[in-house]
Formats: structure tokens, sequence, C-alpha cells
């Protein structure tokens, strides 16, 4: 059996670096970067059926959820639910945005997605390149913006139900207080 050389050695385990990193939840803080901050506090998309848009800024009043994702999405897919839980029970403080980046998925799979499972996040289009300004390399990256308007933090990947559903409803409660609405 022939032995690898040590460069082939160093690549697999940079490989499988680079995979373990890309594969689990990661926070970051982008509020060093101003030009990140503008551009996602001042984002504004496409609405899916329409020509209408739909700015972040219309939901300040409510920790917004901006979530970019597609329908091939695993992860994506996996934390809706979750999200979609913590909207009902903070119908008046929590909204998801959820923002197709349109690498693969057509509005019309969108469409046909969002009707299927009818999930109560608001759905719209990434025509504005938010997603390449903001350097996305990877989904689910979701960010969330405060009710102030202001950028609070920002996530790539998923980190199962309980995670997620803590990490929102701690977000909520740290901006509102703990009462939800009902």
């Amino acid at each position: 059996m022939k032995k690898l050389s040590t460069s082939y050695k160093l690549l697999f385990v940079l490989i499988l670096a680079i995979a373990v990193y890309a594969c689990g939840p990661k926070s970051s803080d982008e509020s060093g970067d101003s030009t990140y901050i503008d551009t996602i506090e001042g984002a504004s998309f496409k609405a899916l059926l329409d020509d209408s848009r739909v700015n972040v800024s219309d939901f300040e009043g409510k920790v917004v959820l901006v979530d970019f994702w597609e329908t091939w999405c695993v992860p994506c897919l996996q934390a809706m639910p979750t999200f979609q839980q913590v909207m009902e029970e903070y119908p008046d403080q929590f909204v998801v945005l959820a923002v197709s980046p349109g690498w693969s998925d057509t509005p019309e799979d969108i469409v046909k997605f969002r009707d299927e499972y009818e999930y109560p996040f608001v759905f719209v289009i990434d025509d504005t390149e938010v997603a390449t300004k903001l350097e996305i390399t990877g989904i689910p990256y979701k960010v969330f913006i405060g009710p102030d308007g202001e950028y609070i933090s920002t996530e790539l990947g998923a980190g199962g139900h309980q995670r997620e559903y803590t990490k929102i409803v701690g977000i909520i409660e740290e901006a509102f207080g703990t009462a939800k609405s009902n």
C-alpha cells in the first residue's frame, strides 16, 4: 500500500477542517464593518408575486430574522418549523423575512414551496444582490435586526430546534422583556 505524501496529508487535513467549520453554526459579529451593517439595515428585496419592494425597515418595532435560504437546503428547511413556532408565540414582536438569493431557485420554485408549506413568513427575492454584498458563501445564513432597525448579529448554519428557539427567544426577550403577546 502506498503512503500518502505529506502534501496530500496536509491537503486532506485542510479540507477536513474547512468541512467541519462550514457545517456547524457560526455566529459572527460584523458590528465593526459599517458597510455590512448599512447593507443589511437598508436592504430592499422584490416581493414574491409583484414588483413591489419589501424593506428590512418596513418591520421596525419587531425583531426581524432575515433568513437567506433555498428550497434544496435541508438545514434551512429544518429550521422553518422553529421560526414558525416563534412567530406564533410572538406575533407582535417577531417576523421572518425569507430571502431567496436566487442561486438556483426560481421565483416559481419559491411560490410552489410557499403554497405547499404555508409558512407565515414574508417571502422575497434578492434582486439587489444583498447576499453578494454581504459576501454570503453558504446557507442557512441568518441576520437578526432589532426592533429599532439596528443590526444585532449574524449566524451561518443551523443548530437544531432547541438551539434556534432559545437563541431567537433570547433576542426577543432582550429586546422587549419577557412578556409574550397573545
